[in-house]
């Protein structure tokens, strides 16, 4: 990661590897990361994230709540209108995809 780059992870936190971030943050300070979700979540009671000073823990609230609710109601239907017309569905979740979902 270059100099003065912001990590935001707000998808899962097993999509990272968190040593390997840590790492990164430690060696390189200018380096910023904020973090909506972590594996496990919370994080250990031991882990850096709370140390690190270039480290923004956020309480996973980047989810779904208000008018995002009808949004992905929306996609929802489309994508059962494709699945029962025999067409691809464009967020299909195979068992691959659920290691990394919630």
């Amino acid at each position: 990661m270059k100099d003065r780059t912001t990590f935001i992870n707000t998808g899962r936190g097993a999509q990272i590897v968190e040593i390997d971030l840590i790492q990164v943050l430690k060696q390189n300070p200018t380096i910023t990361a904020v973090l909506d979700v972590t594996d496990p979540e919370p994080p250990k009671e031991d882990s850096a994230f709370y140390t690190l000073p270039n480290v923004f823990l956020t309480p996973h609230i980047a989810g779904s709540f208000g008018d995002e609710v009808y949004r992905l109601a929306e996609y929802m239907l489309d994508e059962y209108r494709k699945y029962i017309g025999g067409e691809q569905n464009l967020y299909e979740v195979t068992i691959e995809k659920l290691a990394t979902m919630a």
